[in-house]
């Protein structure tokens, strides 16, 4: 499972630092250049910062000066099984994400570089578990409690951000096979495709590199190769350097890599985006019907689209109506073929043009192969209203329906009741 940006979602974007001038002073102007306002106390009011700590009475701001911007992260899921599944409880899920960013060109004048590292702790009690969906309803599950350095990488960008590298423990969901319109959907597999055998991502990045390359304006490859030690059982969340790609314990590898298409206008509409994608993993998996498959393979794609937008240009440009779909296929493991679609709208009025909702529907075909636990397939149908409070904090009612969870007609069709609490620090 992956996290948003916004988590998850775990990365935060480096942000503007506050504070600077609005403008040099004239030569031999009576008038001085106003600063704009900061935030923090005597600046900006509190419900207009961008992150809930401010601007630390200007110590932020001179770090980003220097090139490091440090962002965290605190967000809650807290959802109630409201009929069907196994239990109708309640439980919830937490996440604090604490991470780094140094702009090595502001820093000490190398251009093109970026080091990165992001710390998180997650602990949960009960959820999917108490559905016993295949598909988590919470992209925030882990399966397991504790703390992990989860990414520590450097990127070089070359030729005016031609061709970049990122090498290092990289969280793959941020690179591949992501709709960026599904960010605001607290289900799974709105972020990556469940076919998706070993993909390191939360909670579990791992050591790789990678390399994009972007011809034009429009198109971009790339690739990358991962320690695959996930799918023999090994958690890479925690896999140190010195042990990644081959040990005593696992000798993996995983292979993925993405072409796609953008576009800034379509039939009258807005900007929109096409990829497709393949992976491969060397390690081995066992079927259930006793026999070992060398390695797996699989392929996806993924389109979206602004069908609607108020305005052509300008600040309303983002908001309007938009559109994703993913399908993916993998000739091994417990998901053997997903599709799912989902529709957003950004903005749903002018006075709350930071909020969003949407709907999601999310199908798999779960594995039927001799000796399968699964008689049938699940499908997971989403409704959320995300409420922006202020620019650090957000606060997302979510509805959720899983029908047949884990594929089992004995088990009760799952209503699931679901609400997220997010802050920027």
């Amino acid at each position: 499972m992956a996290l948003r940006t916004s988590l998850p979602m775990i990365a935060l974007a480096a942000s503007t630092a506050c504070g600077q001038p609005t403008a040099a002073p004239a030569e031999n102007s009576e008038s001085t250049a106003e600063e704009a306002p900061r935030e923090w106390f005597g600046g900006k009011p509190w419900s207009e910062w961008e992150r809930a700590t401010g601007d630390w009475a200007g110590a932020r701001t001179k770090l980003e000066e220097h090139g490091l911007t440090i962002g965290a992260s605190y967000t809650v899921h807290w959802s109630s099984v409201w009929s069907g599944g196994l239990r109708n409880v309640a439980s919830s899920r937490h996440l604090f994400d604490l991470n780094a960013a140094l702009d090595t060109e502001t820093a000490f004048g190398l251009k093109g570089g970026t080091f990165y590292a992001d710390f998180y702790a997650a602990s949960m009690r009960g959820g999917s578990r108490d559905v016993n969906d295949w598909q988590w309803f919470s992209m925030l599950e882990t399966g397991r409690n504790g703390g992990q350095l989860a990414e520590v990488w450097y990127q070089h960008e070359f030729a005016e951000g031609t061709f970049r590298v990122k090498v290092g423990k990289i969280d793959a969901y941020y690179e591949f096979a992501l709709p960026e319109q599904a960010d605001d959907f607290l289900h799974s597999s709105a972020y990556t495709p469940p076919t998706i055998m070993g993909l390191p991502t939360y909670p579990d990045p791992a050591m790789g590199v990678l390399g994009f390359a972007y011809p034009s304006e429009r198109w971009y490859v790339g690739a990358g190769v991962f320690d695959g030690a996930l799918l023999d059982g090994i958690p890479t969340g925690n896999r140190a350097p010195d042990t990644a790609f081959e040990d005593d314990l696992s000798a993996s590898w995983f292979f993925i890599g993405e072409a796609g298409v953008r576009w800034s206008e379509a039939a009258g509409m807005g900007g929109g985006r096409f990829a497709v994608g393949a992976h491969h993993s060397t390690a081995q998996v066992a079927a259930y019907d006793g026999s070992v498959n060398d390695g797996s393979f699989g392929v996806y794609a993924l389109a979206e689209q602004q069908f609607w937008s108020p305005a052509r240009a300008g600040e309303d440009s983002d908001r309007g109506l938009y559109g994703f779909g993913q399908v993916s296929w993998c000739d091994s493991g417990d998901v053997t073929c997903h599709a799912a679609a989902g529709v957003v709208w950004r903005g749903p009025c002018p006075s709350r043009d930071s909020d969003s909702t949407g709907m999601y529907v999310s199908w798999i075909d779960l594995t039927d192969e001799e000796g399968t636990p699964y008689p049938d397939n699940e499908t997971a149908i989403e409704l959320y209203y995300k409420i922006v409070l202020t620019p650090s904090m957000s606060i997302t009612p979510d509805l959720q329906v899983i029908i047949n969870p884990s594929g089992d007609p004995s088990i009760n069709d799952a209503v699931v009741g679901q609400l997220e609490f997010e802050v920027l620090f």
